[in-house]
C-alpha cells in the first residue's frame, strides 16, 4: 500500500501513478513483478519472462488491470534491448 501522496504529475487525475519516476535497464535485468512503460504513460507489471535463444519474451498486465485479467505478450526482445523500468519505490 502506498504511503506517500502521489503528484498530480504524476497520476494526471487517476489513482495510478501513470509516469513513474525509471531508469533505463536491458531486457535481461527485468525480473517478474518489475514495472516497466510500454509506451508514454502507460506502465506494465511484468507477469512472466521466458528465454528463447538471445531473447526475453515479456508477458505483463497493465498497472491498472485486476490480477484476474489474463496478462499478455508485451513483445520478444533483444538480451540488450533498453526498458524504462520503475525505480524502487515508485509502486
Amino acid at each position: 500500500m502506498r504511503t506517500r501522496p502521489l503528484p498530480e504529475r504524476k497520476t494526471l487525475g487517476t489513482g495510478w501513478n501513470i509516469r513513474p519516476d525509471t531508469e533505463r535497464v536491458s531486457a535481461q535485468a527485468l525480473r517478474e513483478g518489475d514495472v516497466v512503460l510500454e509506451s508514454h504513460d502507460h506502465p506494465a507489471t511484468i507477469t512472466r519472462l521466458s528465454y528463447p535463444r538471445h531473447h526475453v519474451t515479456v508477458q505483463a498486465r497493465y498497472i491498472w488491470q485486476s490480477l484476474d485479467e489474463p496478462s499478455w505478450t508485451l513483445g520478444t526482445f533483444s538480451n540488450n534491448h533498453l526498458f524504462d523500468r520503475a525505480l524502487p519505490g515508485e509502486y
